[in-house]
């Protein structure tokens, strides 16, 4: 199994829980909004001791798309938060992020192209995720859940 593939295991073995939805001020530093849904994956243990972190994207299905490596100096930590689901844009919002305080920064580790579609989608439909499929009764496309979310 190679990187990618263990981040898949770990994320369809394990209950996302959205604590800070998109547009929430952080605890601490209120002026910080969170341009996604930020999260983590309950009972795991990522760099800080909590949980491994997640920012949720609109992509659906909502496969692993990368990761924000991050270095807090504040805390004395450095991090891998995953990217789920995430477009470029939604990508650049979390690097801003982090980039804003003057106690962080970070860089885009990116999944590669081909092999993200295809592996990503399997994590998610193990996560509980539909891929996009059309009813036999009305030929429309059935939506997809929300990746086995759970929100805060």
């Amino acid at each position: 199994m190679d990187f990618w593939q263990r981040l898949d295991a770990l994320v369809a073995s394990h209950e996302l829980v959205i604590d800070r939805p998109r547009g929430s001020a952080h605890p601490r530093f209120l002026s910080a909004v969170y341009p996604l849904d930020y999260g983590y994956l309950q009972e795991t243990s990522g760099g800080d001791g909590n949980g491994v972190d997640v920012w949720r994207g609109s992509q659906v299905p909502c496969g692993v798309v990368g990761g924000v490596c991050t270095v807090d100096s504040l805390k004395g930590d450095a991090e891998l938060k995953v990217l789920l689901g995430c477009t470029e844009q939604e990508i650049s919002a979390a690097k801003r992020f982090h980039d804003g305080s003057r106690y962080m920064s970070s860089v885009i580790v990116r999944r590669g192209e081909r092999r993200a579609k295809r592996q990503g989608e399997r994590s998610c439909r193990a996560a509980g995720t539909r891929s996009r499929r059309r009813s036999r009764e009305t030929g429309l496309p059935k939506l997809s859940s929300s990746c086995g979310t759970r929100t805060r």
